[in-house]
């Protein structure tokens, strides 16, 4: 099992990054994600989520590579 990270927009669920071996590596990489899209006052409301990276999203790449974070 791998994990991806995820990000809430108004349309649905978007992969923001991704390929995890284990839930704490990704979790590693919430702070640095966190930073790079919360842009006041457009994203008062951030939603990020770690899931398997089977679950469907809006894009079909990630928005980050791993070596930006």
């Amino acid at each position: 099992m791998s994990f991806k990270i995820q990000s809430k927009t108004m349309f649905g669920w978007m992969d923001v990054a991704g390929t995890f071996p284990t839930i704490e590596e990704a979790q590693g990489k919430i702070q640095p994600l966190q930073e790079k899209l919360f842009f006041p006052p457009f994203t008062q409301d951030l939603i990020l989520r770690i899931v398997d990276t089977n679950e469907s999203a809006l894009n079909d790449n990630f928005a980050y590579d791993l070596s930006e974070l």
